[in-house]
């Protein structure tokens, strides 16, 4: 189980910055780790500190929960608090960004608490 998270991690943080066009040199900078250091997270071989986490976290607008959510790889979605965009991360890992107008956004905020309800539900079970 470990290993899975870190390798669903390890996918993710690489999604992630090559989303944002960063190279690891410059992901590193802004994490304040070396290069090298990002490409072994990237590897999954070498795990991530909290506090370092948090920081990745905030470099891409994305929860630490989603970050370390083993059964969120084939969607996610994160509305910018700046943009009316919508990013959907799928299942062959491109990003694919639309832009939304203001009567949409309070449909995708009921659809996602529909999703997370339903996540809460099926983990009871």
């Amino acid at each position: 189980m470990v290993k899975e998270k870190l390798e669903m991690l390890s996918w993710k943080i690489r999604q992630l910055r090559k989303q944002k066009k960063l190279t690891q040199v410059e992901f590193g900078k802004l994490c304040g780790v070396t290069a090298a250091t990002v490409a072994m997270w990237e590897n999954g071989r070498r795990g991530i500190d909290t506090s370092t986490l948090m920081k990745i976290s905030s470099i891409f607008n994305v929860t630490t929960d989603w970050l370390l959510n083993t059964e969120e790889k084939t969607l996610s979605v994160k509305l910018p608090k700046t943009e009316n965009t919508i990013t959907i991360i799928g299942r062959n890992g491109l990003f694919n960004t639309y832009i939304v107008d203001d009567s949409k956004i309070e449909a995708i905020r009921k659809f996602t608490e529909v999703l997370v309800e339903k996540t809460e539900l099926d983990k009871k079970k």
